[in-house]
């Protein structure tokens, strides 16, 4: 049995979902988000993000993070920040011996 978290990055939403795998076959266990004010300093909504994902990968006893990966949209001055939400998440996880991967 596998616990895998999905993160969608982002710096203002941060979705998450867990799916747990089994024989395979895949049971949705939680979803959810972090938000975080547009006036709040990066760093400080990193931390958020960062302490979310800790939370989790620790709850769960996660095994992988599939981790899905930003694209350029209308605003290319949002990309830096979802990489850094990334990055944050690339971070905890590898503290924490929890492989991430791209999300397919």
């Amino acid at each position: 049995m596998k616990v895998i978290i999905g993160i969608d990055p982002g710096t203002a939403n941060c979705g998450y979902g867990i799916v747990q795998e089994n024989g395979g076959r895949l049971k949705a266990i939680d979803h959810g988000w972090w938000s975080t004010a547009a006036g709040e300093r990066l760093e400080l909504r990193l931390k958020t993000i960062f302490e979310g994902v800790a939370a989790l990968i620790a709850e769960h006893a996660a095994d992988a993070v599939a981790l899905e990966e930003s694209y350029v949209g209308a605003d290319a001055r949002i990309t830096p920040a979802v990489a850094d939400t990334g990055g944050a998440v690339h971070l905890f996880s590898a503290s924490a011996g929890v492989a991430v991967y791209p999300a397919p």
